[in-house]
């Protein structure tokens, strides 16, 4: 399958989707040039996620991911400066496999 890539543009975005089927296998999400943020999460009753900035679309996770916990809420990322795009997509999976994730973009930061 592609990369998932945001549906609606600046100054906000969400995007609903799943990892693969095969777990720890990951899905690439193409994060908006306009963004200066993002967020991931895993919903109530989900599974835990795994988010890296490296890797490749429904491949293995790579090594150096950073936990999301299913139910406590979207984990924010720096996406860097608008237009500078200095992380242009991450990688999310699961130990489960199929488990399903929120993303959302954002112009601005959050303070």
């Amino acid at each position: 399958m592609a990369a998932d890539v945001f549906p609606h543009t600046e100054p906000y975005s969400i995007l609903r989707s799943a990892v693969p089927a095969v777990a720890d296998n990951a899905r690439e999400v193409l994060i908006p040039s306009w963004a200066a943020a993002f967020t991931i999460e895993a919903p109530v009753g989900g599974s835990d996620l795994k988010v890296a900035i490296t890797g490749a679309d429904d491949a293995a996770i790579s090594a150096d991911y950073v936990d999301v916990v299913a139910g406590n809420g979207p984990r924010e990322f720096s996406a860097g400066y608008p237009g500078h795009g200095s992380v242009i997509s991450v990688f999310v999976a699961s130990a489960t496999g199929s488990a399903v994730f929120i993303a959302e973009a954002e112009a601005e930061a959050r303070s």
